[in-house]
């Protein structure tokens, strides 16, 4: 690159003169020897020399777009930012409709947070390209970060009759309707969408989230079964039925309805252990036995039918050990382990029950064991450094306390 700079300024000293003296004038070979001039030392970083340059050649064309553009680029570099906006304004105004000095400056206006500006700018570069899809898109971002919901949604409708229908028009005028409070044209636009696109599931899905959300549990069942009707054995609209179906009744019962579709076995583990977990997290605050132990229930039918998936051992370690059973759920976490070592959170629950039950010289060569899968866990050597304190080896302790402190900065 270094050389090609080189060869064109050689060109220009050397035959710019009498090659061009027909077509160019002096002023003009002198203003594209200052370009090149500042491109190279641009190129070199030396940002102040290539800004000293531009400088001149701006005070001889103040109005030539290119130079107020190449030295606003240059002054952004630096971070003069007054100086940049004031360099890419003078572009814009003198660039007949360069799309890339609308684009800087606007990047600029981001950059600082001059969002009122940045909208207006947005609006002419709209208003230049009008088959600029991504101008469209910006347009209505800025809107909807000064809160105009209701113009960035008159930009989305512009869009749809300009190009057409799609999806990403359809979700972002929902979530605008969301924010701006009117639910019922929230749920028309993803009606729309299920219309324009009758057998594309995923926008069933985005329907009945919504009504979960709303809290309208029936119409998000009901909407699940008319996935199931495009695609039978669905394996979330079957598992979102069960549940859904079960949620106002206790926990209990919304575990009973749940054992048929846990004993699937073209249903992934992933969406099983996903309905458990608001269980785990409710026995984890309570320590409610009754309610781990029909836990229980559920996840020994994972252990039976993904037998070689360590989460469903992990799940049931999760909710003995949340009801104080300790010693079942070491068993369940040393099985989960067995199957992956890498879940660092049943490594800390197998860690901390053997503290809480009095086994240290356990707990030593468990984190031992742990420091060489996870090397950068403070917590480890936290643990390690009480085992062998209680070991009696005190050295050893104040080594890992130590390291713990140190990795921990507390």
């Amino acid at each position: 690159m270094m050389r090609i700079f080189n060869l064109i300024f050689i060109l220009l000293i050397c035959f710019g003169p009498v090659a061009m003296a027909q077509t160019y004038t002096e002023a003009e070979v002198n203003l594209e020897k200052m370009l090149i001039d500042a491109s190279r030392e641009k190129f070199l970083k030396n940002f102040d020399k290539a800004i000293a340059i531009l400088k001149k050649a701006h005070e001889l064309v103040p109005e030539d777009a290119a130079v107020a553009y190449e030295l606003g680029k240059l002054y952004g570099e630096t971070g003069d930012n007054l100086r940049a906006q004031k360099m890419l304004k003078i572009a814009v105004e003198s660039g007949e409709g360069n799309e890339w000095y609308y684009k800087s400056l606007l990047d600029l206006y981001r950059q600082t947070g001059q969002y009122e500006n940045a909208l207006s700018l947005c609006e002419e570069l709209v208003q230049q390209k009008p088959h600029t899809k991504d101008y469209y898109f910006d347009l209505a971002w800025y809107n909807t970060v000064l809160n105009k919901y209701s113009k960035a949604i008159k930009v989305y409708d512009r869009m749809e009759a300009k190009f057409g229908y799609s999806e990403q028009i359809a979700t972002r005028k929902h979530r605008l309707f969301l924010v701006s409070g009117d639910k019922k044209k929230a749920e028309k636009e993803y009606l729309k969408l299920i219309q324009t696109y009758p057998d594309e599931t995923r926008f069933r899905f985005f329907l009945a989230r919504f009504y979960e959300n709303q809290g309208e549990s029936a119409k998000a069942i009901g909407v699940y079964k008319d996935v199931l009707k495009i695609d039978p054995g669905n394996p979330e609209a079957t598992m979102a039925i069960a549940s859904g179906q079960s949620k106002n009744k206790n926990d209990l019962a919304y575990m009973n309805a749940l054992k048929p579709v846990f004993e699937k076995t073209d249903l992934g583990i992933d969406l099983k252990v996903e309905k458990l977990i608001p269980i785990i997290t409710k026995v984890a605050s309570t320590a409610d036995v009754e309610l781990a132990n029909a836990g229980v229930e559920l996840t020994s039918i994972l252990e039976t039918v993904h037998p070689n998936d360590a989460k469903g051992f992990a799940a049931s370690g999760d909710l003995l050990y949340h009801s104080n059973q300790l010693q079942p759920a070491l068993e369940k976490y040393k099985k989960s382990l067995s199957l992956s070592e890498n879940n660092f959170l049943v490594w800390e629950n197998v860690m901390y029950i053997h503290l809480e039950l009095g086994d240290h010289q356990s707990l030593l060569e468990t984190s031992e064991e742990v420091m060489d899968i996870f090397p950068n866990k403070a917590v480890i050597y936290y643990l390690n450094g009480l085992a062998s304190h209680e070991l009696g080896n005190n050295n050893d302790a104040l080594s890992s306390l130590s390291q713990s402190l140190m990795m921990s900065a507390r």
